[in-house]
């Protein structure tokens, strides 16, 4: 992502760590013991958790994790949700998608509704890979999560926070931004 405030943008007194987890059960339990390590650790100001919601309905998840934080004393825990996978967030951003794979299929690119519960990695593997995704899931791990790591990899850096459609992704961009005005 070539926005600066996505690059580091911070004061040296304050710092980010950020971590993905698509394993919600995990998660939920591992939080407050993540939570209260952080709290303890000089120069972390806040944490941020960016969260698959996969089919789990948003509300409920966003409440279960904020007062999980809160029960761990760590009540600054900023979590943002991508609406089920982060893929969503590529393709909030269209033009990202197509300079990064300038042979992606339009015409599946044009299925997605932002933000949908879809089948999201699915749709994305069916626009960009050959075969598309009966052909990772038919090769199994680890294509799925190379090709994963490969679109973000192309796609994150040509994104533009401002262009983006994602709701969930600008959610994130908004608290970001928030935190670097502070």
């Amino acid at each position: 992502m070539a926005d600066p405030l996505l690059q580091g943008g911070w004061s040296a007194s304050e710092r980010a760590d950020c971590c993905r987890r698509s394993e919600q059960t995990y998660f939920a339990r591992s939080a407050p013991a993540h939570s209260w390590g952080y709290g303890k650790t000089p120069g972390i100001d806040v944490v941020i958790v960016v969260v698959d919601t996969d089919v789990r309905d948003c509300k409920q998840m966003l409440a279960e994790l904020t007062a999980s934080a809160a029960a761990s004393g760590r009540p600054d825990t900023i979590f943002r949700l991508a609406i089920e996978e982060v893929e969503s967030w590529y393709l909030g951003d269209r033009a990202a998608v197509l300079e990064a794979y300038p042979r992606a299929r339009k015409d599946v690119l044009d299925r997605y509704e932002q933000d949908s519960v879809c089948g999201t990695w699915e749709l994305l593997a069916d626009a960009l890979h050959p075969g598309g995704a009966t052909a990772v899931k038919t090769a199994g791990w680890p294509l799925p999560g190379q090709i994963k790591h490969e679109w973000a990899q192309a796609i994150g850096p040509k994104m533009d926070l401002h262009r983006n459609l994602s709701p969930s992704f600008n959610k994130l961009v908004e608290a970001l931004s928030k935190l670097a005005a502070a």
